[in-house]
């Protein structure tokens, strides 16, 4: 625990009045926020603590389930999510685990919580039906008065209040029905992690001692329950079945019978979504799937990988907001990492794939520019049957021309480091690509000389020439230059240029060549 921690921690067992308990709201926001405007009022703080007066102050998500069907999450937002905010803070400085709760718990996992169930022979997991709902306001208000916490009544009221929302909330309360209000704990509000795991120190004693009766492990993750052993007690109607659903049922809580698991060692074994064997390790398919889209994004570029990616999940993403590959692909590397660890080959060798992919630091001559192949000028001359201007007026200018077989004439950039009077068998020509910060490019022929691409263009393959020749004359003649950007002296094609990307590397997964080969096209 740090200092700072450590200091809080002090002050709020200091709170007797709703006086001292906003005065350490407001110094948690300003330490968050680092500002000190807009401090908490009382009359603000008092107001917001009636959840059934403002529970318009959430807004519900869908969020898809793995087996189907959607999850209603209500999240706070506006001021009374930032008193939530602080309220969150101030009960984690005070929080003090059990040692069977993994979830939501800060240097605990779903990852220790598996590690806990390794290399036995039976896992019996069930989950709890609706567990955030069955959390009410008076279970709340009670935990804040018990230990860890021991607030008074009136503070235990106000933060219960707080964290709390009514059912008779227009999207909760059915149409016609007329009831007592119930007021309950909100799965989203950035404060309900922290309660839920108060609320269930009584469950987790209680489930531990029936554990260590029948020579179990136990652990809880929000509303995962698992227990393991080498023998096994777990059969319906048994004594352990029996005394467990009774200690639920006595702490407000229901089995949810559709989920419900026992799996032998013989078949595989899941703990909050790994597989626990010898060791803890992600499902096979979680690791195909990320090969798979990588390939993919390699192979045919990102919005190809998108498409293939998004259906899956399309369910869980507002139409509003734009889906982001990148960010979940890195995702789901990180968690990769933090199973199997950093060291280990399949994560390192799939996060060398996605650092190509989505690489920015690329070879370079200049700012920008990225050399997609180079050749000499009288190979790519000869090879070509063209033939390019250069002497000592020419090269005072920023392009010269290409003058093809039929008559047609195209510019090509010369690089602004190409000295006039410059010889043709020193002189170079690649095929380069220069990407914005908006995210487009353009495709442009440069000439400039060797020594700027010997430290970073390979040797060229003469094989991989032959087979390339045909196809750049296709791309000069199908592409024409439309005009010219002065000032980044950048040939713009006639077409759009992710077009011209598209058809370069459609043509290199074809022949099976990499950017990284020199191409002379």
């Amino acid at each position: 625990m740090t200092y700072e921690e450590k200091a809080l921690r002090e002050k709020a067992f200091d709170i007797e009045t709703k006086e001292d308990l906003l005065s350490l709201l407001n110094d948690i926001k300003a330490d968050l926020t680092h500002e000190t405007s807009y401090p908490f009022t009382m009359q603000t703080m008092m107001r917001y603590s009636r959840p059934g007066v403002y529970s318009w102050r959430y807004k519900k998500i869908f969020v898809p389930k793995k087996t189907g069907g959607a999850r209603e999450v209500y999240a706070s937002w506006g001021t009374l999510k930032w008193l939530q905010v602080c309220v969150n803070e101030l009960l984690q400085a005070m929080y003090d685990p059990s040692d069977y709760a993994m979830g939501f718990v800060k240097r605990r996992s779903v990852v220790d919580n598996a590690k806990a169930h390794v290399y036995q022979n039976y896992v019996f997991n069930i989950d709890l039906k609706d567990f955030f709902p069955s959390i009410t306001y008076s279970q709340v208000k009670n935990s804040l008065q018990q230990l860890p916490f021991g607030f008074n009544e009136e503070i235990a009221k106000i933060i219960a209040g707080l964290c709390t929302i009514s059912d008779d909330t227009p999207d909760l309360m059915p149409k016609g029905k007329k009831e007592r209000k119930r007021y309950f704990l909100p799965q989203g509000a950035p404060s309900s992690p922290v309660l839920s795991n108060a609320v269930c120190i009584s469950l987790d004693r209680k489930l531990a001692g029936l554990a260590r009766r029948f020579g179990l492990t136990f652990t809880r993750y929000a509303d995962d329950i698992t227990f393991s052993s080498m023998h096994n007690v777990y059969q319906e109607g048994s004594a352990f079945r029996i005394e467990l659903e009774n200690i639920i049922f006595k702490q407000g809580f229901r089995i949810n019978a559709q989920k419900v698991r026992l799996h032998h060692r013989s078949r595989r074994q899941e703990v909050t979504g790994l597989i626990v064997g010898r060791k803890v390790n992600v499902p096979k398919q979680y690791i195909k799937d990320l090969r798979a889209v990588l390939h993919i994004w390699k192979k045919y570029g990102e919005g190809a990988a998108a498409a293939s990616y998004y259906p899956r999940y399309r369910a869980g993403i507002k139409k509003e907001t734009q889906f982001n590959l990148k960010a979940v692909m890195l995702g789901k590397l990180c968690y990769l990492k933090m199973v199997r660890g950093e060291d280990d080959l399949v994560y390192k060798r799939l996060s060398d794939q996605f650092d190509e992919v989505t690489s920015k630091r690329k070879k370079k001559c200049q700012p920008g520019v990225e050399y997609l192949g180079s050749c000499t000028l009288k190979t790519f001359e000869r090879r070509l049957n063209v033939v390019i201007d250069i002497g000592e007026e020419v090269c005072k200018n920023k392009f010269t021309r290409i003058r093809l077989k039929n008559g047609t004439i195209l510019p090509i950039y010369i690089s602004r480091l190409m000295p006039p009077n410059s010889r043709k068998d020193r002189v170079w020509v690649s095929l380069c690509r220069r990407t914005f910060e908006t995210g487009g490019f353009s495709v442009f022929y440069m000439l400039h000389n060797s020594y700027a691409i010997k430290s970073f263009v390979p040797p060229l393959k003469s094989d991989i020439f032959d087979e390339t020749v045909s196809k750049v004359v296709d791309l000069v003649v199908a592409f024409p230059i439309l005009h010219v950007e002065d000032e980044c002296g950048v040939i713009q094609p006639k077409y759009i240029p992710q077009k011209i990307s598209e058809v370069i590397d459609q043509f290199l997964a074809e022949k099976n060549i990499s950017h990284k080969e020199n191409i002379p096209f």
